[in-house]
């Protein structure tokens, strides 16, 4: 991002790239690999180029069940290692408040799914999957509620 985004691009790119892996980490997406984060630009020499929108993130636990991250994220391929991975990731990328993007994150999967009752009855094992994915960093970025609900 830093090497081929242009500076004003720099920033968005980053807080895009961010998102994107909190995403993939989230439901599962055992595929994040580099050839799915690219670039865009309307004109290089105009020097706008920017971090492509996010696309191919699917579930692969429901298929794979023992997948794992396709890269490192602070030194570990495992979803549960992913936390502090973020963390770190957030740290160097100058993310500001990471834990309300992953709340948002939690929320927009949830709420999608809720929304999806026809094609979770359809694929309920994908559904599961992606809960299951998303449980971990329920528990350890939610706050707890009170009266322990």
């Amino acid at each position: 991002v830093r090497l081929f985004c242009a500076p004003d691009q720099v920033q968005v790119s980053w807080q895009q790239l961010f998102l994107s892996i909190t995403v993939s980490c989230m439901v599962g997406t055992g595929d994040a690999h580099l050839k799915n984060f690219g670039l865009l630009y309307s004109d290089p020499p105009a020097g706008d180029t920017r971090l492509a929108p996010a696309y191919d993130i699917v579930n692969t636990t429901a298929y794979l069940p023992n997948d794992s991250l396709a890269l490192k994220l602070g030194g570990h391929k495992s979803f549960f290692a992913a936390k502090l991975g973020l963390l770190d990731l957030a740290r160097k990328l100058e993310i500001e408040n990471p834990s309300a993007i992953v709340e948002r994150v939690l929320a927009a999967i949830e709420a999608t799914l809720g929304s999806q009752p026809d094609r979770v009855e359809t694929a309920p094992d994908i559904a599961h999957a992606i809960r299951a994915s998303a449980q971990p960093f329920e528990a350890a970025f939610l706050r707890p509620r009170r009266g322990g609900q």
